[in-house]
């Protein structure tokens, strides 16, 4: 007996211990849970932290694109083009100015989130700081005329800024705009950061427990939106982290709670993320010496029960052990199916409860009726937008019929098209945008566009729509149609003063241009008569009367000495000097005959150049108006060069021509041609000469003509300044010009080739690379005599 009492002693032990060692185990593995379930926890609030600076990013983003594509708008472009062109209010201004006004409207209207509009106001201001426009809230506490505002950088694109005023946070997009270049005013809007906050929880991205702020930092002074309720440790106001960091704060009433907490620059802004987690609801308590303790106190607390009882259920224990072990492994394979199970159904419950959500969000977020109808006819999911445009509540529309949406005269055409539906899944409108009448609650009847799509639940087909209403757009139509009506009305009228204006115009633009060739023809002739002049003042400032005196004085020597000339000449100092003086003043004579021939030839060049000018001059002046003749571009561009012959022997410039053979005749005025060449020429003298400073550039016109396929085409190219990019398309504009002068020139050169079926193009590779001009015209039938392929004048 005694021996069976110790080995039921020993056995109780040896039970006990186990229990001890498999609680332990128990202990250490959910201490081990526990850290990981920490470590999870913190991963899981660095991605939503992460998240939500993203989110707002895009916000953010989404806003400057907003602001970016209003100033691209038509309506803009149209106000400074009505404007730029001198419209009177009358005739354009007001209209521009009301279509920006509903651009503005549809902005501010179009963009909120859970029904709070993004943007509390916008503006639009001209560049002289006068307010043409201003939509929002009335009593905010933004002031447009901020000077921070009117002195907003005027560079492309759109731009945010932030700044303080009495304690609160004013958020300004600006975007400013130029109208051909040029600054013209900037459009501001200031932003509602309560929808920043809307945007998160909209999206999923705010946790209950979780407080988030907007922080932004202005010189030593910080403010967070919305204003917080506790005290901010130094790390989580002035450094940015990387890792969630454990953090006491302290509310007003002085209650202190560990958080773990997170600060991220918002990329693009001044501003800072900040979010709060309680330490309790992220990872919960965690107490190692109340583990332990209770470790102990279980094992000595076991031990006394065993020892206390092992006499009594010695016999028990014994008889009820397998039974126990067979149980505790049942239930050890129970709870890791159970568990497992678990972790499957919150995965499932997680990833739906995500989907219904996004699905949610979206359909309460649509601007569009987003209505679903199963297979009996029956309206099976209806939004928010869908009541604003029926009118008709969820609880109201959900299981009713789809028909109360469809004006009575339709019911039997659609009950008709459903029936057909209902089996195959299609229809005539099946996958199209279509437009119709829809019916109100009130049943009134209205314009919607409607976009249909089969949608299969089960085995059976439902019908998802998405709804428009587009009433207020019928009537906006409506509206333009009849103002544009009107419009062209005084568009006539304003036409017929136009045509007038213009026909003055023209006659003043020919005389103009008729004035420059005279002005270019004078201008030419002056070089040409400039070397005659110099040629003749010479010929005054001549040595004849030096040469002659000199000459009489040694003849005067030497007729003192006539008895004994042979004897002074050859033995007399001063006599031999005088024969060899009358030898140099000999040589100097022949010298001062040649250089004569060389000025009277001169001025007979000059004198037969003006001859030449101003027999050019008769050849292309008109003899009648608007007279038309068949005539060689060759030769008319070896004209051309002619004239220009004094500025381009002036301004040392070399020409080279290239001038194709068998050119075909062109049938245009000549006279207006050549003005067209001159002026060219000139231009390309005169880009030349503003160049000429620059060492080492080759300082040529190459003039060439050539045919190819029925087009003659003259090319004049040139080493100038050249043409920035950007000055291109507005060269050849009326009232343009970067010489200081009237800027017809141009205009009037590509007016006229254009009038005769031809193109003038002008062509640079930007500035100090020289400029091409090439002017294509229609060839006739009838060839010119041959010409030399390449001549340099």
């Amino acid at each position: 007996m005694h021996k069976k009492i110790n080995r039921n002693e020993v056995l109780v032990v040896l039970t006990v211990v186990l229990i001890i060692v498999l609680f332990s185990f128990l202990l250490f593995k959910n201490y081990q849970s526990h850290n990981w379930l920490r470590q999870s926890s913190l991963k899981i609030i660095h991605q939503l932290h992460h998240a939500q600076v993203m989110n707002i990013t895009h916000m953010f983003h989404d806003r400057k694109s907003d602001f970016e594509t209003l100033a691209k708008s038509k309506e803009i472009a149209d106000y400074f083009e009505n404007k730029n062109l001198d419209m009177s209010k009358k005739y354009g201004l007001d209209e521009s100015l009301i279509q920006i006004k509903k651009k503005l409207d549809r902005l501010i209207n179009e963009r909120d989130i859970l029904g709070t509009r993004i943007f509390d106001r916008i503006a639009f201001i001209e560049e002289t700081g006068i307010m043409l426009l201003e939509i929002g809230i009335a009593d905010t506490k933004y002031d447009s005329n901020d000077d921070r505002l009117l002195h907003q950088t005027t560079r492309p694109g759109a731009e945010l800024q932030a700044f303080l005023s009495d304690g609160h946070i004013n958020v300004v997009i600006g975007v400013p705009y130029f109208f051909k270049g040029i600054y013209k005013g900037q459009f501001f809007g200031w932003l509602n950061l309560k929808t920043f906050i809307d945007d998160l929880e909209y999206h999923g991205l705010l946790n209950k427990t979780q407080k988030s702020y907007i922080q932004l930092v202005s010189g030593d002074e910080s403010i967070f939106f919305p204003e917080p309720e506790s005290n901010f440790p130094a790390e989580l106001v002035t450094t940015e982290t990387e890792n969630p960091i454990r953090q006491t704060i302290r509310d007003t009433k002085h209650n202190e709670m560990d958080v773990w907490g997170l600060r991220t620059q918002i990329v693009g802004t001044p501003f800072f993320w900040v979010s709060l987690d309680p330490v309790r609801e992220v990872t919960g308590p965690l107490n190692t010496s109340f583990l332990i303790a209770l470790v102990f106190a279980l094992f000595i607390l076991a031990g006394s029960i065993a020892f206390g009882k092992m006499q009594i259920k010695a016999m028990m224990m014994e008889t009820r052990l397998n039974q126990e072990d067979r149980q505790k492994k049942e239930i050890g394979i129970k709870t890791i199916e159970l568990e497992t199970e678990i972790m499957v159904n919150r995965s499932l419950m997680q990833s739906l409860k995500e989907s219904e959500g996004k699905f949610r969000a979206m359909s309460v977020a649509a601007q569009d009726a987003l209505v679903m109808v199963n297979n009996d006819g029956q309206i099976s999911f209806w939004n928010n937008a869908a009541t604003k445009i029926f009118g008709f509540s969820t609880l109201e529309a959900m299981g009713q019929d789809y028909l109360i949406m469809i004006p009575d005269k339709y019911h039997h055409q659609y009950q008709q098209a459903f029936a057909e539906f209902k089996v195959s899944g299609k229809g005539d409108v099946i996958g199209k945008i279509w437009g119709g009448d829809a019916k109100h609650k009130n049943s009134k009847i209205f314009a919607v566009e409607l976009s249909v799509s089969a949608v299969k639940i089960g085995e059976k087909w439902n019908v998802l729509g998405i709804i428009r209403d587009i009433s207020k757009r019928k009537k906006d139509e409506e509206e333009l149609a009849n103002h544009r009506m009107n419009l062209e009305s005084m568009v006539k009228d304003r036409t017929k003063d136009l045509e007038q204006a213009q026909k003055e115009l023209i006659n003043k633009a020919v005389d103009a241009g008729r004035a420059q060739l005279s002005a270019m023809v004078l201008h030419n002739i002056g070089n040409a008569i400039t070397p005659v002049a110099i040629e003749a003042e010479k010929l005054k400032k001549n040595k004849s009367d030096i040469l002659g005196r000199y000459l009489k004085e040694c003849y005067n020597d030497m007729s003192k000495h006539k008895t004994d000339l042979t004897e002074y000449i050859t033995k007399d100092k001063k006599g031999i000097q005088i024969f060899n003086y009358m030898k140099s003043l000999i040589g100097e004579v022949d010298n001062y005959h040649r250089k004569l021939n060389g000025m009277v030839d001169s001025i007979f060049t000059g004198v037969e150049y003006v001859s030449e000018i101003l027999s050019l001059q008769r050849a292309y002046a008109p003899e009648k108006e608007g007279m038309k003749e068949r005539i060689s571009l060759n030769n008319i561009v070896r004209d051309a060069l002619k004239i220009q012959k004094g500025v381009i022997f002036r301004r040392s410039i070399k020409v080279f021509r290239s001038l194709s053979p068998n050119l075909p005749k062109v049938l245009i005025e000549k006279n207006k041609l050549m003005q067209v060449l001159v002026n060219l020429i000139k231009n390309s003298c005169d880009a030349i000469e503003s160049n000429i400073a620059k060492e080492g550039k080759p300082h040529r016109i190459n003039v060439s003509t050539t045919h190819t396929e029925g087009i003659t085409i003259i090319r004049i190219e040139d080493s100038g300044s050249g043409i920035e990019a950007d000055r291109i398309d507005d060269i050849f504009k009326f009232g343009i010009s970067s010489k200081g002068s009237s800027g017809f020139g141009l205009y009037y050169c590509k007016t006229f080739i254009e009038a005769n079926q031809g193109s003038l193009l002008l062509e640079s590779g930007g500035k100090d690379q020289g400029a091409v001009a090439t002017i294509r015209l229609p060839g006739l039938s009838v060839k010119s005599k041959t010409d030399s392929p390449i001549h340099q004048i």
